[in-house]
């Protein structure tokens, strides 16, 4: 059976950006575990180890669900703790000159520039290129393609060249206006923090409000809230519920 074309458009560039990042992190880990256990090392070089693992496990899961708001500063601070604690074990075993040491060091090195790279895609801003590449937001193409359809990017011409069908919000439209139960595949989002709507294409929402997206390109989500009304909302504010 051929794959279905819908489902290989879902891993976009920052799906790879991701993967690659997260392949060199595991073999970096890898490398520092090998020649740890080669070393009488002390038991906290261990525990660092482990927090590490953690911490490499905790940015794979943020990226999978894309709870990027809700995590963000959680993940920043223990990527900048493994960062010293990768410090710290190259000074332990700098003086025992062995091919463990390699491991150690060329590990501790690739974890590290990882994790700096992993701080500036996580902490990045909307609009900056950094931010696009972390997958949370089609940044890219808002930025460089022009919109069609006003200046929130209900449509944009990235949408036609990526295979993105416009009329899929007027499919969800006409399920909320004839009362038909909406299909289990419909995207949901929780808000991660309050917004205040600034203009009348935009809606208002509190902390932890859960709704409906019907077009989710762009930094600028159409969404619809349980009381019926449909508007704009700001992505980053959003997480998508599992």
């Amino acid at each position: 059976m051929p794959p279905n074309m819908s489902t290989i458009r879902q891993l976009s560039f920052s799906d790879a950006v991701w993967l690659l990042s997260t392949f060199l992190s595991g073999t970096g880990w890898l490398f520092v575990t090998a020649g740890a256990a080669g070393l009488a090392l002390p038991t906290f070089i261990w525990m660092y180890i482990l927090f590490t693992l953690m911490t490499i496990l905790m940015v794979i899961y943020v990226v999978r669900t894309r709870q990027f708001p809700a995590y963000r500063l959680q993940l920043v601070f223990m990527l900048s703790v493994v960062i010293m604690l990768l410090g710290t074990t190259i000074r332990v075993v700098e003086n025992q000159n062995t091919n463990f040491l390699t491991l150690i060091f060329i590990g501790a090195v690739v974890q590290i520039v990882v994790m700096l790279f992993w701080i500036l895609l996580i902490g990045s801003e909307p609009g900056t290129l950094a931010y696009y590449l972390s997958g949370q937001s089609d940044a890219l193409v808002g930025a460089f393609i022009p919109q069609v359809g006003g200046p929130y990017g209900a449509t944009t011409a990235g949408d036609l060249y990526f295979g993105v069908n416009p009329a899929s919000t007027s499919t969800h439209l006409r399920h909320h206006i004839s009362g038909i139960t909406a299909p289990d595949h419909v995207l949901r989002v929780r808000a991660h923090y309050p917004y205040e709507a600034t203009s009348p294409e935009e809606v208002s929402f509190v902390k932890h409000e859960v709704m409906e997206v019907l077009n989710n390109q762009g930094n600028w989500w159409k969404v619809l809230k349980a009381d019926g009304r449909i508007g704009m909302a700001p992505s980053n504010y959003l997480a998508i519920v599992m």
